[in-house]
């Protein structure tokens, strides 16, 4: 079956080319992208993500295009899923890009492209088999308002996705310029010590995450002990549960960090509070 993606609102075969030699996306990362879950119709946590891009539009200056908003983009989204044929479970990929030139021109106006390919059903089952993860000691992340965004300017987790390769582990951790830990190549960091909940703080750095979002206000709402604040490879090291979250994912847990071993029980039922228990993360 015929695959398409939908470029500015027209729909073409994914093996289309339509970028050219101009693009800001591809000549400088002048863009922004989401990654979303499609599950049975419903689009997983979208608002939070649609949160995220108005955001990064904003803080990178994009102009929002008119009508460009959560009715249209969950419309076009389904729309190309079920053209697509995915009934079920998909991956979504919106990437806007402020449109061709070069670093002196003053257009602002984005292009916009939407994607979807499907998922296995079980994509988002917690891993049986835990994650092993060291850290890109190698490079360090810039801080400041752009280290939250989900943009193109994406380097830093290639490189650490290239060191975990490296170093014959599932995920490798990036630090931030004060060496304390961010997040790493597409997950964010969660520590479980004395059954309190931590992971860095935005102003630590890490990609303002989704499924992170929804997992502190579950449990803020909750009454749970959370904090966001500072981890360190110390803390990393005395934790006695670790973990991972992204939208696509769910959870990921670690079995262990270098010479650290965690268990998973705490975990465990924190996934069972979020995923299994009639608490989809629709939001």
């Amino acid at each position: 079956m015929q695959e398409f993606f939908n470029y500015n609102g027209q729909l073409s075969p994914t093996s289309t080319p339509v970028l050219t030699i101009s693009n800001r996306a591809f000549r400088f990362g002048d863009s922004l992208f989401e990654t979303i879950r499609l599950e049975k119709g419903r689009l997983l946590l979208f608002p939070f993500h649609l949160d995220r891009l108005l955001f990064g539009m904003k803080t990178l200056g994009f102009a929002v295009p008119g009508g460009f908003d959560e009715r249209f983009l969950e419309k076009s989204i389904l729309d190309l899923a079920r053209i697509n044929g995915i009934a079920d479970y998909g991956r979504i990929r919106l990437t806007l890009f402020r449109k061709d030139g070069l670093l002196d021109d003053p257009s602002n106006q984005p292009d916009w492209i939407i994607e979807c390919t499907s998922l296995p059903v079980n994509y988002q089952q917690l891993n049986e088999e835990g994650y092993t993860i060291d850290i890109d000691t190698n490079n360090c992340k810039g801080d400041g308002a752009l280290s939250n965004l989900k943009s193109g300017n994406y380097l830093i987790y290639i490189l650490a996705a290239q060191r975990a390769r490296e170093l014959k582990v599932n995920e490798c951790l990036v630090l931030n310029s004060a060496g304390r830990i961010a997040d790493s190549s597409i997950f964010n960091l969660f520590l479980i010590r004395n059954k309190v909940l931590y992971t860095p703080a935005l102003g630590e750095a890490p990609v303002a995450g989704v499924m992170r979002r929804h997992l502190i206000n579950h449990f803020q709402q909750s009454g749970n002990p959370i904090q966001e604040s500072t981890v360190s490879i110390a803390d990393l090291e005395e934790a006695d549960e670790v973990f991972l979250t992204n939208a696509l994912y769910g959870i990921r847990w670690v079995k262990s960090f270098r010479s650290s071993q965690y268990g998973n029980e705490m975990t465990r039922q924190i996934y069972s509070d979020l995923f299994q228990q009639n608490s989809r993360p629709v939001v």
